[in-house]
């Protein structure tokens, strides 16, 4: 009988199998930090889970929101060129979105954003 082997220093793939007491190999183990952990997690920590793929987009818009928010709070001419900035960020996203993935994205992000490049001049 085999005790629990730890060869830690090895990489993973040159590990031998852990024997069981019947004397044969032990499964792949699974890991419980996986999707049941990340379930547990609070909400808005929900967003990093799935491929990169659906991150990417989150995390840009993320910064699209950041920066709208801090054209809001600052002051003159910064304010300015970050609303318009921001703003033009959105609308190249939207129409981007629309053409590449669906229709839907140029009425709910490129319009919005269009509208707000119309009024942002009439603001300052």
């Amino acid at each position: 009988m085999q005790g629990p082997v730890h060869d830690t220093h090895l990489p993973q793939a040159a590990r031998p199998a852990p024997i069981t007491r019947a004397g044969k190999p032990c499964p792949e183990p699974r890991f419980s930090a996986g999707p049941a952990r990340l379930r547990s997690a609070p909400k808005a920590f929900r967003w990093t889970t799935g491929p990169p793929v659906r991150q990417h987009p989150r995390l840009y818009n993320g910064f699209l929101a950041a920066g709208l928010v801090w054209s809001l709070l600052a002051d003159g001419t910064t304010a300015f060129q970050a609303k318009v900035f921001f703003l033009a960020c959105v609308l190249v996203a939207g129409l981007y979105g629309a053409a590449t993935a669906s229709r839907r994205i140029l009425l709910v992000q490129a319009v919005p954003a269009a509208i707000g490049q119309a009024l942002v001049p009439a603001a300052h």
